[in-house]
């Protein structure tokens, strides 16, 4: 299938302007806050995902194709890596320990539902009823860019800016938001995961195992030469599909580690 060019501009101008402010503060407010956590060494460093959230999550992932997977490698992970290597820093990264490059458009938590009743969700959600379908054609063969790191415990890479190109992942939050009223209806124990999950659209690329605080020029460094990079020369990718489904069946396809 040959990219499509299109793009989903929230066209109502005062939603926009909202969205924008949302999306630029969370940026600085994660740039600020992951500086500060990594120097102090007040983090929690990343020992896996329990399996009780993988099982007990209801996801929405965008999926990157595998030409976005490598350049992401090439330009983010792999400098990443050496730099991390050359301090001293355990890290995980995507693809490499952690789930492949990807993109969660939202998440809802089951785990208030009997197991049988969370299968019959996800049964509700991709039904022909459902928008579903539609959203996953929506949201496949996009084109993005990803232009900002951002440094902390999770280390990611978004688009600096709310354009035009984060109308579609942000109009279908609206739509997935919807689509889970109707299933709250029926099962009120259902909640956002991330409750004000729309106003940012990332990918993470590492995750920090460390238990120790972080130097401040590994930081420094980090974004004088991968950051600098990618602020410069955009990196352009191309969604493949949404995944929507429990976050365990995501896991199945694309392993990262498990907490013990």
């Amino acid at each position: 299938m040959n990219l499509i060019e299109r793009v989903y501009p929230v066209r109502k101008q005062t939603l926009a302007q909202e969205a924008a402010l949302a999306y630029a503060g969370k940026i600085r407010a994660n740039h600020d806050s992951g500086l500060n956590a990594l120097v102090s060494g007040e983090f929690r460093p990343f020992r896996g995902f329990p399996l009780a959230l993988l099982e007990n999550t209801f996801a929405f992932s965008l999926v990157l194709d595998e030409e976005s997977q490598e350049t992401i490698g090439k330009r983010v992970i792999e400098p990443l890596s050496e730099l991390a290597e050359s301090f001293g820093i355990p890290m995980l990264f995507a693809g490499l320990g952690d789930h492949l490059s990807h993109v969660s458009v939202d998440a809802f938590k089951l785990s208030d539902i009997p197991d049988a009743d969370k299968e019959k969700v996800a049964s509700i959600i991709n039904s022909s009823k459902s928008h579903a379908s539609p959203l996953k054609q929506i949201l496949a063969r996009l084109r993005f860019h990803f232009n900002t790191l951002v440094v902390g415990p999770n280390i990611y890479i978004c688009e600096g800016d709310f354009n035009d190109e984060q109308g579609a992942p942000f109009r279908s939050r609206q739509i997935i938001r919807k689509i889970m009223e109707r299933v709250h209806s029926e099962y009120p124990s259902i909640d956002p995961l991330y409750p004000r999950y729309d106003d940012l659209f990332h990918s993470n690329v590492a995750r920090i195992t460390s238990t120790d605080s972080i130097p401040e020029e590994f930081i420094t460094q980090a974004y004088s030469t991968v950051g600098a990079d990618i602020k410069e020369n955009p990196i352009e990718v191309r969604s493949d599909e949404l995944f929507v489904g429990r976050w365990i069946d995501f896991h199945h396809r694309f392993p990262t580690l498990i907490a013990e």
